[in-house]
């Protein structure tokens, strides 16, 4: 496996809304994949369906947005191709939530390249639990 830069050097995000852990899989022009794990003391748990956590379905997304923001960033750092490295939020199309997700859950986010068009990246993301689909939608970043 090859070993990938932290989400830290790559993202503006920060704790708590660092969210992303790491990268697991990277294939230029087509693929990123990326783990995350909520501790049970994580900030958005507070509150939240009280005496029974669940992820909200935002952090969710947020999670995907961040995979695809690498995405950006190492696809760009690996075809040397000038462009926008900002990867902000546009468009959320198509979000389903499969299941709850709850506090010491892995989970796994994939986001697809879907089309890059005048520095609009779509992507078709998922996240998945014990290989479970949680959550699906289609993003766009620019």
């Amino acid at each position: 496996m090859k070993n990938f830069p932290s989400p830290s050097q790559l993202l503006p995000h920060r704790p708590p809304m660092l969210l992303v852990e790491k990268i697991v899989e990277f294939e230029p022009n087509t693929h990123l994949v990326s783990e995350a794990f909520f501790k049970e003391d994580n900030y958005f748990f507070k509150g939240h369906f009280e005496g029974n956590p669940i992820t909200p379905g935002v952090i969710l997304v947020e999670t995907m947005f961040q995979t695809c923001g690498l995405f950006i960033r190492l696809n760009l750092e690996y075809s040397k191709v000038p462009g926008s490295i900002l990867g902000r939020a546009i468009k959320i199309k198509n979000t389903t939530f499969n299941q709850e997700v709850y506090p010491e859950q892995r989970l796994r986010i994939s986001s697809k390249l879907k089309s890059i068009i005048m520095g609009f990246y779509t992507f078709e993301c998922e996240v998945t639990s014990e290989d479970k689909v949680v959550c699906l939608a289609e993003l766009v970043l620019k």
